[in-house]
């Protein structure tokens, strides 16, 4: 049995400053779901960022992100904007948003 992956993303601000966010357990998905998440994880590296990174400041009129990851004894919880975004989260932080737009539907 895998641990549970559990995702919170939450995206405000912008030009509407309409939130969108969901919560993703990985109990909840199909295992083809979980491997494709997990995917979009581990190639962002997202574990590996510190929150010292500098990637935390946020600026007027874009986007920005909340994004907390629990696995097991791992948690990492990192807050960004567009401009700041790391180019390793973009597919994970379109994949989420296109998850988010889902569930507030």
């Amino acid at each position: 049995m895998q641990e549970e992956l559990i995702v919170y993303f939450e995206r405000s601000g912008g030009f509407t400053g309409i939130i969108l966010s969901v919560e993703l357990s990985s109990n909840e998905m199909s295992s083809e779901e979980q491997d494709s998440l997990l995917n979009l994880i581990n190639t962002a590296h997202f574990f590996e960022y510190n929150n010292d990174d500098g990637i935390k400041r946020n600026v007027p009129d874009q986007f920005q992100y909340k994004l907390s990851i629990e696995k097991g004894e791992k948690h990492q919880s990192l807050i960004f904007s567009d401009q700041l975004m790391p180019e390793e989260f973009i597919p994970l932080v379109r994949y989420l948003t296109q998850k988010s737009i889902e569930a507030n539907r």
